[in-house]
């Protein structure tokens, strides 16, 4: 007990600067992400939800569209970026990029998706993931774009396809099941790329294969076949500083506790006979 009570509450102590340094940097990215915001819709009707979202896209798509090497990011961010997260969406505003090279995930789509994920937030427009998979098992590649909810459907945004979207014959935003079902609506990509390689056969929103098989097919058998279908992507996935916070912080709750039980009294001093005949 006596070795154990003080690593015990060192440890506690680290967790509880790491909470500390992970809170503000959570905070960090949401004033970051606030900013943008506020930037990109200056002069943008409010109540209008997809004017707001496609100022959004727009600036997102100009404003990150780029990649760049490892050295020139600090150290936090540097790490977060090489991570299984990726670039996180406050890095990305902040150094106006999409993605580090030789990480194994480069590409524009999926940090764009999560910049605008995590803005329609700052104006509480509710948004999804959209990944549009290669084969029916969700194996392969790719591509990620975003649903939000406007006037109560689901309608699709492609941030990194220069903030493109399809539309029905009224002229609304369309619906994955609208493209998907409606070969003209679907055409109107080859408008602006003609060679456009992605389809909307078959979507999810969740990349099931960033996970190896078996975590998969334990997902799968937890979950249920329409349950692992219509899976979201973890809210917590596209905020890992506020998910490592969360961590950071049960780790010191936990270790605080420990070394509580192992603390060991203080021995009780018994007074000598002659003190007590005194």
């Amino acid at each position: 007990m006596r070795i154990l009570h003080p690593i015990f509450v060192l440890l506690a102590a680290l967790f509880l600067t790491a909470s500390g340094f992970l809170f503000d940097k959570s905070r960090e990215s949401d004033r970051v992400l606030a900013n943008f915001v506020t930037d990109s819709t200056r002069g943008v009707p409010a109540s209008d939800t997809d004017q707001v979202a496609m100022a959004i896209s727009r600036e997102v798509f100009r404003r990150t569209d780029r990649y760049v090497p490892n050295s020139e990011l600090s150290l936090f961010d540097r790490l977060e970026a090489a991570s299984i997260f990726n670039v996180s969406a406050s890095v990305s505003i902040q150094h106006g990029i999409f993605g580090v090279v030789g990480h194994p995930q480069l590409g524009p789509c999926g940090t764009m998706s999560r910049v605008m994920i995590r803005s329609l937030e700052q104006v509480h427009v509710a948004s999804r993931k959209l990944q549009l998979l290669d084969d029916v098992n969700g194996q392969g590649g790719g591509h990620t774009m975003i649903e939000y909810r406007s006037n109560g459907r689901w309608v699709v945004l492609s941030p990194s396809d220069s903030s493109f979207v399809w539309r029905d014959h009224e002229g609304r935003l369309a619906t994955v099941d609208e493209i998907r079902g409606d070969s003209t609506i679907f055409a109107q990509i080859f408008t602006r790329f003609p060679n456009y390689p992605y389809r909307f056969n078959n979507t999810s929103h969740i990349r099931w294969a960033k996970l190896p098989p078996a975590g998969r097919a334990v997902f799968h058998w937890l979950l249920g076949e329409k349950g692992y279908r219509d899976a979201l992507t973890p809210y917590l996935y596209d905020r890992p500083r506020l998910l490592l916070f969360y961590c950071a912080f049960a780790a010191f709750v936990l270790f605080t506790v420990l070394a509580l039980l192992t603390r060991t009294p203080s021995p009780r001093v018994v007074p000598s006979r002659r003190a007590v005949a005194a």
